[in-house]
């Protein structure tokens, strides 16, 4: 969706360009009892955003018996929902030194029904997010920015989007 107003940085308000900005409204509901995913926010070059959730994944990939799903948005308006391919992966983690957990750095999302393979690297490598207070049912969670190159319908295309992560890997 395309956004406007102002926001200030360091003290200075700035206003937005709605020509060239653009937000997300994350649509999360229900009880959530997941305990160790990662997920992206990745906006594609030919016009496509996608969101992707990969749920429990291991350190030798995905699951098949858990959930790999991707909403995509085209640039028509159309949008739908397809799973992930079993072939998609995350490597290079790396310890948090206060959780004592591992955090993926580096991700593969494969979309053989798109004819699709899409590469982020994820910016900030120890981009964990504490919680104020040891409140219970609080996560750690990871935070990044996350770029990229990859293949849509077999066409190239350049990535960009934000990475979030939980871990129970260890």
């Amino acid at each position: 969706m395309r956004i406007s107003g102002n926001i200030t940085v360091k003290g200075k308000e700035l206003q937005i360009d709605p020509k060239q900005s653009f937000g997300f409204l994350e649509r999360q509901w229900g009880q959530m009892e997941l305990r160790n995913w990662y997920l992206y926010w990745l906006y594609l070059s030919n016009g496509i955003f996608l969101h992707a959730w990969i749920n429990e994944p291991t350190l030798g990939g995905i699951d098949p018996n858990e959930i790999a799903v991707v909403t995509i948005w085209h640039p028509n308006g159309a949008h739908e929902v397809l799973p992930v391919d079993t072939t998609s992966r995350a490597w290079d983690p790396e310890r948090n030194e206060r959780t004592g957990k591992l955090y993926f750095n580096e991700f593969e999302l494969n979309l053989s029904t798109r004819n699709a393979s899409l590469r982020v690297t994820k910016f900030a490598r120890d981009a964990l997010l504490h919680p104020i207070a040891d409140y219970p049912g609080m996560l750690n969670v990871s935070e990044a920015y996350a770029q990229g190159q990859g293949t849509w319908e077999g066409e190239p295309v350049e990535i960009f989007g934000h990475v979030e992560q939980t871990s129970t890997l260890v």
